[in-house]
């Protein structure tokens, strides 16, 4: 599988990447991490308005395949989360 990447994607070794829009960074996990991964059965994000440091671990995930952790490619405040995906990670 052939994956391209958005030119204003900022992607750490570990697949997380930032998109900074204005004064606030989107985070997220890169397409071939979780194609890599297989179906998702648990994900822990960061519940809003606690701080992350850049480096730090800030959620896991959990697959069929594998365990992981997430590490936050910025630092600040979390504003919001994707609550979908906790809900019903698969």
């Amino acid at each position: 599988m052939a994956f391209t990447f958005p030119d204003d994607l900022v992607f750490q070794d570990s697949h997380e990447y930032v998109r900074v829009e204005g004064d606030v960074a989107l985070v997220g996990l890169s397409a071939y991490a979780i194609d890599e991964l297989g179906d998702l059965v648990f994900l822990e994000l960061p519940e809003v308005d606690s701080e992350v440091e850049k480096g730090d671990n800030f959620g896991s995930l959990e697959s069929v395949k594998a365990v992981g952790e997430l590490y936050s490619p910025v630092s600040g405040v979390v504003i919001e989360c994707n609550d979908a995906y906790v809900d019903a990670p698969e």
